[in-house]
């Protein structure tokens, strides 16, 4: 079963994060060096640079040789990292199989045209990118979210309560989901707008009975009714202006139509 974390909820609809186990590497033509190392165990490494397109590769055979021995011991590596290689700042980032190191050394930073002189604003960068994509595809911080309405499903081919099932589906809607988002904050941000977007094109009228609005999209916003008795309708009709929403979950059948 996916574990979800929920971010909003409004009646039958929500909006859930997702952990993006499948999300790809991000990309940078010109990144620094992303070096991966993974223990074998004993006090020995295997390493081995996973972001090696459009920078020069030409250090890295004799980088990794070294990672192999040394990366058990940080300061060790980074101090064979300064002398050998020019290199004047690192960034560690883990998860539970890998630990990964990036770094600027002399020929990089020609490279790229970054200063050899100074603080890179206390990151590596590549011309002003930064790597928080990558630390977040590192630690595993890349989601993807889904905006999903409440199911009900009911069959007249079993007895009760055997006859019923409620789920979670994703709506139908152009923006209902979207993947390889990196940073937890990030992916909150851009779930929240689409969940803005989606409630925006919503029907305001709401169901007196369940409580959701009736239609799925349309013109208008939605609005959250309150009750003014307390009590729902007996009927599956709109609720004016100032009446109330309910639970919000929609029933449908298998034989026939929707509630």
């Amino acid at each position: 079963m996916t574990d979800y974390y929920p971010v909003e909820r409004l009646g039958a609809y929500r909006v859930v994060l997702g952990d993006d186990e499948g999300a790809y590497k991000p990309e940078a033509s010109g990144q620094s060096p992303l070096l991966q190392v993974e223990p074998l165990g004993h006090g020995t490494w295997l390493a081995q640079h996973i972001q090696v397109d459009g920078r020069p590769a030409g250090s890295d055979a004799r980088i990794e040789e070294a990672a192999a021995r040394l990366a058990g011991n940080r300061g060790r590596l980074e101090g064979y990292l300064r002398g050998s290689h020019g290199a004047r700042h690192f960034e560690w980032y883990e998860n539970q199989d890998y630990k990964y190191l990036t770094y600027d050394t002399t020929q990089w930073r020609d490279y790229t045209g970054l200063p050899h002189e100074g603080d890179l604003d206390g990151r590596l960068v590549n011309g002003g990118v930064s790597l928080s994509d990558y630390r977040a595809w590192c630690e595993g911080e890349v989601y993807y979210y889904l905006i999903q309405e409440s199911m009900t499903w009911t069959t007249s081919r079993l007895p009760a309560p055997f006859n019923t099932r409620q789920e979670w589906t994703t709506v139908d809607w152009e923006e209902a989901s979207c993947g390889s988002l990196y940073g937890r904050t990030w992916v909150e941000k851009e779930a929240r707008e689409a969940w803005d977007g989606f409630l925006g094109q919503l029907d305001p009228r709401i169901c007196a009975t369940c409580g959701e609005p009736l239609a799925s999209l349309g013109a208008g916003g939605l609005q959250a009714w309150r009750h003014q008795d307390g009590q729902a309708s007996s009927q599956h009709d709109a609720a004016p202006a100032g009446t109330s929403t309910g639970s919000g979950t929609r029933t449908r059948s298998s034989d026939g139509e929707d509630h």
